[in-house]
């Protein structure tokens, strides 16, 4: 890079068209010779301060990964849309394309961005422009498909293989489960499959013509819910893609995912016939577009929730264990519709365990959506507290539910400062409450209660929080 940067020639020029022009097996130095591009674009030397030469554009990256380029792999990124060209699109080449060229570009994006996250204090400290890249180019890539393919093919990639694990290790650690390494190998590996783990092979009735790609053009209930011919047909593109290789199914991934969405939402044999179908495939396809497919499958179900008001209302009526309450609340796409029907069961619902269970969600929530709405209905909830401890007439009663929603008030304060004074508010009420309650007492009051104090540490939490 010395010599490139001394007589000042395009070595941009020159790294990007080795790249295109490399083919499996791979030459060991070119990982080399990319990590040492990519660190003199970052850290020059200081002879020259600044380098020769510019960064590789993100149009030329993502020329790499266009469908003519990379053919169904395309369809793997996570923000790439599946194309609609008719029976180009369905109809892809089965040949295996040599994917070295974009395992180089990717190992090229790893590289830089690792070398800018190493070298962020320096960058800093001397007030030099570094050039960075979209924040969304990785979503923009089929990482997890290219990895998987560099895994699979140790005699062509095994320099580079490791070391686009290390990087991935650091910067995409979501992409390299301990799981989906052993899925992989169930999915994809025919031969090596257990029988009861393998995808159900079914073969077409004999004379039977292979669908046709305008066959899965579309999907609706209706036509499962007719039965007859139309089910009849779906279950034969079903059986047809069971026999075709995880590679062939990327081109059929969004009428799988139309066919789920129709299917969520039926009930009956037909439904479950179908599930039972499309779940084998759908959890192979799922290895090779991880993230594409989990995208497009929950945007698909969530229009399912948002039509089926049971499927919404689901959360806050079954009453979950308060131990999964922090995991559901962060963990669950689209929690925040919750917010909507936590304030109709705490009125009408009288039961003490799923008000908790309300009040301990709505807290949570909180937390995790700082929005209006949340806001409201969290200034809503510590008001009607002191009307809901009211209903407990009992004191060791009244007790437990004022301690167990203590954690829940105090989320909802950090979450908000404004409702610190209300929630003091509820406190000191309900401090009064239980003394003149504790007074009126014939029996000695037992030294290990506790309660009188409790609300004093929840406001100096609050205060401090």
């Amino acid at each position: 890079m010395r010599s490139f940067a001394k007589y000042k020639a395009d070595v941009t020029g020159w790294v990007l068209r080795q790249i295109k022009e490399c083919r499996a097996p791979l030459n060991t130095v070119m990982p080399t010779l990319i990590e040492a591009f990519a660190k003199s674009l970052v850290q020059p030397h200081d002879k020259w301060s600044a380098p020769a030469y510019e960064v590789i554009r993100q149009t030329d990256i993502l020329a790499f990964y266009t469908p003519s380029a990379c053919g169904p792999a395309a369809a793997c990124a996570p923000l790439r849309c599946f194309d609609n060209e008719g029976e180009n699109e369905l109809e892809m080449s089965t040949i295996e394309r040599d994917l070295t060229p974009q395992l180089l570009m990717l190992y090229y994006v790893l590289c830089y961005v690792d070398c800018l996250f190493d070298s962020r204090l320096e960058i800093s400290r001397s007030g030099r422009s570094v050039h960075r890249y979209d924040s969304n180019l990785l979503s923009r890539i089929p990482v997890g498909y290219l990895v998987r393919h560099c895994q699979r093919r140790p005699e062509h990639y095994r320099v580079l293989y490791p070391l686009l694990v290390r990087l991935l290790v650091l910067r995409m650690p979501h992409l390299l489960l301990t799981e989906l390494p052993i899925q992989d190998e169930l999915a994809l590996s025919q031969d090596s499959c257990p029988d009861d783990l393998r995808p159900v092979q079914l073969l077409p009735p004999p004379g039977s013509p292979p669908p046709r790609p305008t066959d899965f053009v579309g999907c609706s209930a209706a036509e499962l819910a007719s039965g007859g011919h139309a089910l009849a047909g779906i279950m034969t593109r079903l059986n047809w893609l069971a026999n075709r290789k995880a590679d062939c199914l990327i081109p059929y991934a969004d009428w799988l995912v139309r066919l789920l969405k129709a299917s969520t939402g039926l009930d009956g044999p037909a439904s479950q016939l179908v599930q039972e179908r499309l779940k084998p495939l759908w959890l192979r396809l799922y290895q090779l577009m991880p993230r594409r497919l989990a995208l497009a499958t929950l945007s698909a179900l969530r229009g399912v929730s948002l039509s089926e008001e049971t499927i919404e209302k689901d959360p806050v009526e079954q009453c979950y264990p308060l131990r999964l309450v922090p995991f559901t609340a962060c963990a669950i796409p689209s929690m925040h519709i919750c917010l909507d029907f936590i304030l109709d069961h705490l009125a009408f619902n009288a039961d003490p365990a799923a008000r908790i269970f309300n009040i301990n969600l709505m807290g949570f929530l909180a937390g995790q959506y700082r929005i209006q709405a949340a806001l409201d209905k969290a200034a809503t909830v510590i008001e009607s507290l002191t009307v809901l401890s009211n209903q407990v007439h009992s004191l060791d009663e009244k007790a437990d539910f004022a301690i167990q929603c203590m954690a829940a008030v105090l989320n909802m304060c950090k979450a908000f400062p404004k409702l610190a004074r209300p929630a003091s508010q509820y406190l000191l009420g309900l401090m009064y409450q239980c003394r003149v309650t504790l007074a009126t007492l014939k029996s000695p009051v037992p030294v290990e209660f506790r309660l009188p104090r409790k609300p004093w540490l929840a406001i100096v939490a609050i205060y401090r929080a």
